[in-house]
């Protein structure tokens, strides 16, 4: 019997997302995706600041352009899209400096 897996369906991009969840074997897929949305979120305030601010994170290219690039797409479904993608791209990074830097600007902004 012929293997029903196409070379054309092969993602380098899935595999690498396999690779992030392989470590934590023991959480659902409940909370993975939990984990996954609170990245995306964290992606999207990042967007919400400006270009000079977010430059005092230490974000890689491909991130950091992303985030730029959100606060120009106008298309719901697009936006919706690029978010996504946003979180895929801060499963690669880790959250809890950047989440302490956005404290310490909370905190100087109050």
């Amino acid at each position: 019997m012929q293997s029903t897996h196409h070379p054309d369906f092969n993602n380098a991009d899935s595999d690498a997302e396999d690779d992030l969840w392989e470590e934590e074997e023991g959480e659902s897929k409940s909370e993975r995706k939990r984990q996954s949305e609170a990245l995306q979120d964290l992606g999207v305030t990042l967007a919400e600041l400006s270009e000079s601010e977010l430059q005092q994170f230490d974000l890689p290219d491909n991130l950091h352009r992303a985030i730029l690039d959100l606060n120009s797409i106008t298309s719901r479904s697009a936006s919706k899209r690029h978010r996504q993608y946003i979180g895929k791209l801060m499963r690669g990074v880790y959250a809890d400096p950047i989440l302490q830097r956005l404290a310490i600007q909370q905190q100087q902004q109050q």
